[in-house]
């Protein structure tokens, strides 16, 4: 990513690129800090299909989660797309065109899924008349945090604004041309440094979803897990609009539970961080999961959040675990339905979860 339009500060908060998802947080910075009240700009990696032709909005609301037979003009709607066993292929953002052309539709993918994306949806591709095909003239910038709209309202040059919530805390997507993307990016970055924003690295941004508890598709999610392991079914399904591809997995599992694993967050005690791919265990030793996200901390830290999965038995706020040799505590479930949770009761009925020190592990 380039760093431009990105003040010293910004730049201190952590370095461009990720190719592993831990994020460098200095001890002065707090990685949720500047989406609670600031305006942050963040160029994503995202990469743009258009789909086109007779069809194409029927033959899109067949394969992707959310309800897409009624437009939603000005609005980045939230989606996943799964296998025909219910497994994630990856998250997207879909963008509908003009009211006279209804049968435009944009999707966002992460750049690192995008062609993974586009095969899967080749094969299943039997409209001759619905053409799909990558749009790489336009970047997308996003835009976070409480004063989003302000920063965007009026900015010239800009091809689209959308409404989106990327990480929970509302914001606006700019879609730019990809040869006005610098230009553009420095002056919505100028707009929030007059707030106290600015713009962020990728690494900053890291460290702010992973505070938030936002997973990253390939990094906290794939083909393996489906949308309630990874708390993402109350955020990105539709349980009315009837079938879509992976639909009875998910529909079983909203009905009866029967999850192997949830996604949680964890308070890791200290200003030491846990690497991704490190085994979670209970207080006896046993493997009870595994992180997928961390963030690296300062030495001012007293805790530290991550991202990971552990068995049912181990998904309830409080309990104790430790993630390569640091203690830490699961500080929530993410993306908790009731209904489900009521089904997985009875998977710890007469076996509660570890909540402190001299508890029995469950396995």
């Amino acid at each position: 990513m380039s760093d431009r339009g990105v003040s010293d500060g910004d730049r201190a908060r952590g370095s461009a690129g990720m190719a592993r998802d831990d994020a460098t947080v200095p001890a002065s910075f707090t990685p949720w800090s500047w989406v609670e009240d600031l305006a942050v700009v963040h160029r994503t990696a995202d990469r743009i299909l258009r789909v086109r032709g007779k069809e194409s909005r029927a033959w899109l609301n067949a394969l992707l989660t959310i309800d897409l037979r009624s437009p939603a003009p000005g609005v980045a709607r939230y989606a996943l797309l799964l296998t025909p066993t219910g497994g994630i292929v990856s998250d997207l953002w879909v963008v509908d065109g003009a009211a006279d052309a209804p049968e435009e539709i944009a999707l966002v993918l992460p750049m690192a899924l995008a062609e993974v994306v586009f095969n899967h949806l080749a094969k299943f591709h039997l409209n001759e008349e619905a053409t799909v095909a990558f749009d790489d003239s336009i970047r997308v910038l996003t835009v976070v945090g409480p004063q989003a709209g302000d920063v965007v309202a009026g900015a010239p040059g800009t091809v689209a604004a959308l409404s989106s919530d990327r990480l929970g805390t509302g914001g606006v997507d700019v879609w730019v041309a990809s040869a006005e993307a610098d230009a553009i990016t420095e002056r919505l970055c100028a707009r929030a440094r007059r707030s106290g924003g600015g713009g962020i690295v990728d690494a900053a941004w890291s460290a702010g979803r992973v505070a938030l508890g936002v997973p990253l598709a390939g990094v906290d999610f794939d083909d393996g897990m489906s949308p309630h392991e990874a708390g993402l079914a109350g955020r990105a399904v539709s349980f009315s609009k009837g079938c879509y591809l992976g639909q009875e997995r998910v529909a079983r599992q909203q009905r009866q539970g029967g999850l192997r694993r949830r996604l949680v967050q964890f308070d890791i005690d200290g200003p030491e961080n846990a690497p991704g791919g490190c085994a979670v265990r209970n207080l006896d030793g046993s493997e009870v999961g595994r992180v997928t996200s961390s963030v690296v901390g300062g030495g001012a830290c007293t805790s530290l959040p991550a991202l990971g999965y552990v068995n049912p038995t181990h998904a309830a706020p409080g309990v104790r675990v430790t993630l390569d040799e640091r203690t830490a505590r699961v500080r929530r479930v993410l993306g908790h339905d009731d209904a489900v949770a009521a089904k997985e009761a009875s998977l710890r009925a007469g076996h509660p979860p570890q909540t402190g020190e001299g508890k029995k592990g469950i396995l």
